[in-house]
């Protein structure tokens, strides 16, 4: 406290029965409670704040989420409320005066940080003045950031021209000019009569953002309409060369498809599904697979049967744990879903052995698909609790035709997965 001037400093020390603190400085009278933990300024409730990082960390955000301009307009406009009655305590019990008075006022809020206020020039007659105000908090919280990310002193501004409108009588505006970097931070402040208001700043502000957005929205659907459009055109041109070959498909599968569904549709409602891998537990994949087997005993179509297991999966719910390991089936069975069609009966039937009927394909024949399957799991990595896993499967695989012997194929599926098993896991071994 050693440049107080104590001529106008007067201290109540509190008592041994009183824990307020009371203090006296430029006219000012500051009040702490220490037993309440509150601080007036003013009379007023207040509080203090370190300028870096506690204020600079409230405010760099809002300044970049809403803009630099926006910004400034609205803290001038929520700063300038009020300064009607500040104008008439500076020339009622501050001052005799305007001029004398707003120096007072200036030196009774540099109590709180605002800074040192100086005023070179005023002219009420040409309606022209200079404020300078040294080391505003404003500026202090902002001398670390960026040129780019510092947005000025608009608290200030606005109680400039809001005091400043009633000493002139009329509307003025403030330019201010920063200098963040001297070795005393300080605003200058040039006020002069104006049109300019700071609530027609901001509505004009809010319109110009409001018609930019517009602009760009319009824009932005103008660009999407073209891209739908074109979409559109390059869609039905192919529409137009699938149709034919889509119409005979479809007329020779209906039939099929049909009757496979409905089977499906009908195990399904009984909520047979397996609840880690939603697939069709083994209950519900034999009584579906078996229905769908007797219709197809009447077709000469080739139906598959397929074994699925992942290999070494013991070592994985040893190594990593039961959950893990149940984040790996959850994987598998989605990949093992994309891969067949929605006609096919996918189900796992043990803890990590997966059974898939195939209507109407021949994979003994045609491996290629289950090969694409196995290599894709191969190289397909699961993350699961912060563990990069790859796992491989063994795949056994049979087909036959005008049989509803579902145990006799999926006995020669299982036997064909041993085999794989014992060839060296990661392989596919079919009959």
């Amino acid at each position: 406290m050693d440049n107080i001037d104590y001529k106008e400093c007067e201290v109540f020390s509190p008592s041994s029965s009183d824990t307020r603190f009371k203090i006296e400085l430029n006219k000012v009278p500051i009040e702490w409670d220490l037993e309440n933990g509150s601080f007036t300024f003013f009379g007023l409730d207040s509080a203090l704040f370190w300028t870096d990082p506690s204020l600079v960390r409230v405010f760099a955000p809002l300044a970049d989420e809403v803009g630099r301009d926006l910004f400034r307009l609205l803290v001038a406009h929520s700063s300038s409320l009020g300064t009607k009655e500040d104008y008439h305590s500076m020339i009622g019990s501050l001052g005799d005066g305007f001029a004398e008075g707003f120096l007072a006022w200036g030196k009774a809020v540099s109590t709180a940080g605002w800074g040192v206020f100086e005023m070179p020039t005023y002219d009420p007659v040409a309606k022209v003045a200079t404020v300078i105000v040294r080391n505003p908090v404003e500026l202090k919280i902002q001398r670390n950031l960026p040129p780019e990310k510092r947005w000025g002193c608009p608290s200030l501004q606005g109680k400039i021209i809001g005091i400043f409108n009633h000493a002139f009588s009329e509307h003025c505006w403030a330019d201010d000019i920063c200098y963040y970097d001297a070795d005393t931070p300080y605003v200058v402040y040039q006020i002069y009569g104006s049109k300019k208001t700071i609530s027609e700043e901001l509505k004009n502000l809010r319109k110009e953002r409001m018609l930019s957005r517009e602009r760009a929205l319009t824009c932005e659907v103008e660009r999407k309409t073209e891209e739908l459009r074109r979409s559109k055109e390059a869609l039905e041109d192919y529409s137009r060369t699938l149709e034919e070959k889509v119409a005979a498909r479809t007329s020779e599968l209906e039939t099929i498809l049909g009757l496979l569904m409905a089977e499906k549709e009908k195990f399904k409602s009984l909520a047979e599904i397996d609840p880690l891998t939603g697939l069709y537990n083994r209950r519900a994949f034999f009584g579906l697979s078996g229905e769908i087997l007797k219709k197809y005993s009447e077709l000469d179509r080739p139906i598959t049967v397929i074994m699925l297991d992942v290999d070494s999966f013991k070592q994985i719910n040893d190594v990593y744990g039961h959950s893990v390991g149940d984040q790996v089936l959850v994987a598998l069975s989605d990949l093992i879903k994309k891969t067949f069609r929605g006609s096919d009966v996918i189900g796992r039937i043990g803890g990590e052995e997966f059974a898939i009927l195939c209507p109407n394909s021949d994979f003994v024949k045609d491996r290629a698909p289950l090969e694409n399957l196995r290599k894709e799991i191969e190289g397909f990595q699961i993350s699961a609790e912060g563990h990069e896993i790859k796992v491989t499967v063994s795949i056994g695989a049979t087909t036959g035709k005008k049989t509803d012997d579902l145990g006799a194929l999926i006995k020669q599926a299982d036997k064909m997965l041993y085999r794989a098993k014992e060839s060296g896991r990661n392989c596919i071994v079919s009959s």
